[in-house]
């Protein structure tokens, strides 16, 4: 069992007063053997030395990420640092990083080494492993969960890629991971979580009313992220062929639209859905997405709006409402979601705030990336990246 209590820090700009706050706090937190802290932090709190400060002064680890806006028990808002704490007697928790990533280089070894080595420290088989991943140029979260599930493919993934602004200036110049007092760029941070427990997923990226083109064509070419071919041709070529693209005046309209990518006809990456977020297109080379591409995955092209941000919302929010015995919910939304909000930017944060069931701890912050299963089975867990995306795991 895992009891969960949920803190927020005020304060800003001094250490010492931080501290203070916290430790106030803390005083009505029972504490049980294991604990962890999954943090959300605005940028100013690194700048200011407050999280630090504060990561220090906790008898328990941290890991998390930098956000640029957050919820934490209905206490909402931009210049914000919660800590959602997990505390048990029968779970256990084992938190750490890899080692720092150089753009380019082969992921995998790092993040096998560290994976296997908070495995054989927590000394069983993990339930459920957190991950917390920066914003890279030439790498994509697909990377570290396939370097993952080489060496441990039933472990459930859930986290997210840390945030710090809505441009892209903005999220590279201070976006961070962190783990304990360490604030990291680039590395992933994992917790991992062994014991008496099931995790429940939730996602809601996008409604059947939004997908304008269902079906459209087959992935028969992908390259990590790039989506190279769709039935045997050129993704750029392929939408100008269906009045989609550049040559055709609307490939602003393609960039602001998001491709849904439906595995039930190839089960081996589960039986579902995910969303894709297309960035850039080059004619050559193909479409750049947020996200790994999947060949024999069918695609759809669909256009959210604030009203399907808020129903996809609400709707995860109403399948936690069915569920019992949930004491905390992490929840993680796309940046791409809050922007289109437009002038309600809160306004997602605000509904969930309404309808979450009493009772229920839970953190809510906007994230660069998505990490989260569409299916669980008893031989592997299908964790998947997802963009314009709501996920929640509650415990």
């Amino acid at each position: 069992m895992i009891k969960s209590y949920v803190i927020t820090v005020s304060e800003i700009d001094e250490p010492k007063d931080a501290v203070a706050e916290v430790r106030e706090k803390l005083a009505d937190v029972k504490l049980l053997k294991n604990t962890v802290g999954i943090v959300s932090v605005h940028a100013e709190y690194f700048q200011s030395g407050v999280y630090g400060a504060v990561a220090d002064c906790l008898p328990f680890e941290l890991a998390g990420i930098s956000t640029t806006s957050l919820s934490a028990n209905g206490d909402a808002g931009t210049y914000m640092f919660s800590i959602l704490i997990l505390t048990s007697d029968d779970c256990r928790f084992s938190c750490g990083h890899t080692d720092s990533l150089a753009e380019g280089d082969d992921v995998f070894p790092a993040v096998k080494k560290c994976y296997g080595d908070l495995r054989e420290r927590l000394g069983e088989q993990p339930k459920l492993a957190l991950m917390y991943a920066p914003l890279m140029a030439t790498h994509i979260p697909g990377e570290y969960m396939g370097a993952i599930a080489e060496i441990d493919p039933k472990v459930p993934i859930f986290g997210a890629v840390a945030n710090s602004g809505q441009t892209m200036d903005e999220i590279l110049s201070y976006c961070r991971v962190l783990c304990g007092n360490e604030i990291l760029y680039p590395a992933v941070a994992f917790v991992l979580i062994a014991g008496e427990f099931t995790p429940e997923f939730f996602v809601g990226s996008l409604t059947e009313d939004a997908v304008i083109m269902p079906n459209v064509g087959e992935i028969t070419k992908a390259n990590k992220n790039v989506l190279v071919e769709i039935n045997g041709v050129k993704s750029a070529d392929f939408f100008e062929k269906i009045g989609f693209g550049s040559e055709g005046g609307t490939s602003a309209g393609l960039l602001t639209s998001t491709f849904i990518l439906d595995f039930n006809k190839k089960p081996a990456y589960g039986q579902g859905v995910v969303s894709r977020a297309p960035l850039m297109i080059d004619g050559e080379n193909g479409i750049l997405c947020a996200g790994s591409l999947h060949e024999g995955a069918i695609l759809s092209v669909a256009f959210s709006t604030p009203d399907v941000v808020i129903q996809t919302a609400n709707g995860v929010i109403e399948k936690i409402k069915e569920k019992e015995d949930i004491s905390a919910v992490l929840i993680y939304s796309c940046i791409g979601r809050r922007l289109g909000l437009m002038s309600e930017h809160m306004k997602e944060i605000e509904s969930v705030n309404d309808n979450m069931p009493e009772g229920v701890n839970y953190t809510l912050c906007y994230v660069s990336g998505e990490l989260c299963p569409i299916a669980v089975a008893p031989e592997k867990a299908y964790n998947h990246e997802h963009n314009q995306t709501i996920i929640a795991c509650a415990f």
